[in-house]
């Protein structure tokens, strides 16, 4: 449970002038699971694992093995992940849809960092926030998806602002350009795959300039001691090998708070792929610091004009540059 009390539905929640509202029924699906459901779903489970031990006594070992060790491999996973992630990131858009444009749009303003941005779905929402925006900047290490993002970017039309797109880290993005740099970012299901929680927060927190607002949704670990939090648990090596290092037992919403921001939130329940009712977090921080000098003192010089190698977007009369740290820039 989190350390603070989570907001009740429809409860108002003022920020940047704005009234927010959500509640259960705006999750499209929003249906905890029935005892039969659960029920069920033990059953399907033990079906499975009796089937399984027939398979594996067949020698399907050595088949699960080699593909759990070829996972393994950095580029592998992420070229495997690049294949099913925009199917599995437009799903869950849909399903939170409402919730998104009630509480995201609203607060949308100034420089935007959209942070693990896989293949660019909250590029939509900024998109229908233009008018509010001065900077657009998309976070994502895989590569595999930049040709997807840049896309999205020109669909909807982020690219009449100025707009970069990075394959870098938010630790060296917080080098690169120095603390107190935007005044929204976007954080959506990607506290789950990041290898140090504690570190991108941080380094989250530090970009965040005064007065700032992190939005983020997240699926985050079931109450302890619950059939779900075994499963996800049990589960969790699996799928964190299958899906390039998305976790579905992590306590988030903690390791948020541990950061000194002002956060308020809502909880939902959300249909899950084990048929079992799923916690989501979705909230808006703000800090409360006035300004941070960690990094105040940088370095200034940096070399401004690195040498690019020229490469034309995927949309029409897109064309961007992408220098040797694999950050994309649009050219004009």
């Amino acid at each position: 449970p989190p350390a603070m009390p989570l907001l009740a539905d429809d409860a108002a929640l003022q920020v940047r002038g704005h009234e927010l509202r959500v509640n259960q029924a705006m999750v499209r699906t929003g249906k905890p699971a029935s005892p039969g459901v659960k029920a069920g779903a033990a059953l399907a489970l033990c079906g499975l694992a009796w089937l399984g031990g027939r398979v594996l006594a067949k020698g399907a070992v050595a088949t699960l093995a080699l593909v759990l060790a070829i996972m393994r491999v950095k580029r592998v996973s992420q070229w495997c992940v690049s294949l099913f992630l925009p199917a599995a990131m437009r799903s869950m858009d849909k399903a939170m849809r409402k919730i998104k444009e009630a509480t995201l749009i609203p607060i949308i303003q100034g420089r935007v960092l959209d942070f693990g941005c896989g293949d660019g779905q909250y590029l939509r929402y900024v998109g229908k926030a233009l008018d509010q925006v001065t900077e657009i900047v998309s976070l994502e290490p895989n590569t595999n998806l930049h040709r997807g993002i840049l896309a999205h970017a020109e669909k909807f039309n982020c690219t009449s602002k100025p707009y970069q797109l990075s394959g870098e880290f938010a630790e060296d993005l917080l080098l690169e350009r120095g603390p107190e740099t935007f005044d929204t970012i976007i954080v959506g299901n990607v506290l789950c795959e990041v290898p140090d929680q504690r570190a991108a927060l941080s380094s989250l927190y530090k970009l965040l300039a005064p007065g700032g607002c992190l939005w983020f949704i997240e699926h985050v670990a079931a109450e302890k001691n619950t059939i779900e939090y075994k499963v996800q648990h049990m589960l969790n090596p699996l799928w964190c090998t299958l899906t390039d290092g998305c976790n579905i037992n992590r306590s988030t919403l903690k390791r948020i708070e541990e950061q000194p921001w002002e956060v308020n939130a809502w909880a939902f329940l959300s249909g899950g792929a084990f048929l079992v009712g799923s916690k989501s977090a979705s909230q808006q921080s703000q800090t409360q610091s006035s300004r941070l000098s960690e990094l105040s003192n940088r370095s200034q010089e940096q070399d401004q004009s690195p040498s690019y190698r020229p490469y034309k977007g995927p949309a029409a009369n897109l064309v961007v540059s992408v220098d040797e740290k694999g950050t994309w820039k649009l050219q004009p």
